[in-house]
């Protein structure tokens, strides 16, 4: 894991990669208050295939000296950026992403040109910070807090924390985003008809309970319930409802079905924004999660990073039998 480590607050957002009317930035201090965005709208969207990331420290750049560089350096190379926000609902500042092996530069660069890449008050985001590795976190994978206070995170919008501070955040950078290390788990024999449904069924139940665990979330399994849903996650305030399928076909290629009753709660106005889809596939291989919510951006179930969806094909079902005189 590559070092020096520099931590970045900004506003949240779900995709950074624009203001829209349904992603628009939250938090991030006086400035985005004021005018209601921030140039870090566009901190993971790429323009030929680099991110340029901006973040608003205190003074006039980034102290590069903090990081290992010298008073005279322009730009360092080779630094981890982690990327963290105010979760809108629950507090904290959570890690949204990093990039890394990232170009961090002492003062402020001349925006990148790309056609439509404009703040609303029509000017391009300038940057701090560029890489080509950049990874953006679900908004249900932002789980893990920065320390603040003595020892911690403060006030500045640009941190340099120490080595025992850095340790810990890199540690969970090394992971891609979990709290605890992913187990290798063995390929699963091949079985058929039942036995081999309920075997997919359960592999998927493991695999969604883990992801979220992983992520930090205590998960109970109510799928005995008939709730609409089997399982159900928690972290702080966070409540989430999540029906899980699973098959063995491949990510690119799944079909699933859900009950009336799963797809009653989900498109549900009381149930929506806490329900999540969760399709496991290669359920007999190396299973593979996928996590999908309501998008309000695109009023369509979407990944968080927007770069998946569902398309859904309803279909009406009756129960027959022979009349009786």
């Amino acid at each position: 894991m590559p070092l020096p480590l520099l931590v970045c607050r900004t506003a949240w957002m779900d995709h950074y990669r624009g203001v829209t009317a349904k992603d628009t930035p939250t938090g991030g201090g006086a400035w985005v208050k004021e005018h209601g965005f921030g140039h870090e709208a566009y901190n993971f969207e790429p323009v030929r295939d680099e991110y340029f990331g901006y973040v608003r420290p205190t003074g006039s750049g980034i102290n590069l000296s903090k990081l290992g560089g010298s008073a005279d350096d322009q730009q360092l190379d080779g630094v981890t950026v982690v990327w963290v926000a105010t979760h809108p609902a629950e507090g904290g500042t959570r890690v949204v992403g990093w990039y890394l092996n990232a170009t961090v530069f002492a003062e402020y660069q001349a925006p990148p040109t790309k056609k439509g890449r404009r703040l609303p008050d029509g000017e391009a985001p300038w940057f701090l910070v560029r890489a080509r590795d950049a990874v953006l976190l679900d908004r249900d994978e932002r789980v893990f807090e920065v320390p603040r206070g003595k020892g911690g995170m403060g006030q500045s919008n640009a941190w340099y924390p120490d080595a025992q501070a850095a340790a810990q955040i890199l540690k969970y950078v090394e992971r891609g985003g979990r709290r605890y290390p992913v187990p290798l788990r063995p390929a699963k024999p091949r079985l058929v008809d039942v036995d081999r449904r309920l075997r997919i069924e359960a592999t998927a139940m493991k695999a969604a309970a883990s992801w979220f665990a992983d992520r930090g979330y205590k998960v109970d399994d109510v799928s005995m319930d008939r709730l609409g849903w089997d399982l159900e996650a928690r972290l702080e305030r966070a409540h989430l409802k999540i029906e899980v399928k699973g098959t063995s076909l491949d990510a690119d290629a799944f079909v699933v079905e859900v009950t009336p009753n799963e797809y009653a709660k989900m498109t549900n106005a009381e149930h929506r924004d806490a329900f999540r889809l969760c399709v496991v596939t290669n359920c007999e291989d190396t299973p593979v999660v996928a996590v999908f919510a309501w998008s309000v951006d695109t009023e369509t179930w979407a990944t968080g990073d927007g770069a998946r969806q569902l398309a859904i094909e309803e279909r009406v079902a009756a129960r027959i039998s022979l009349a009786v005189e």
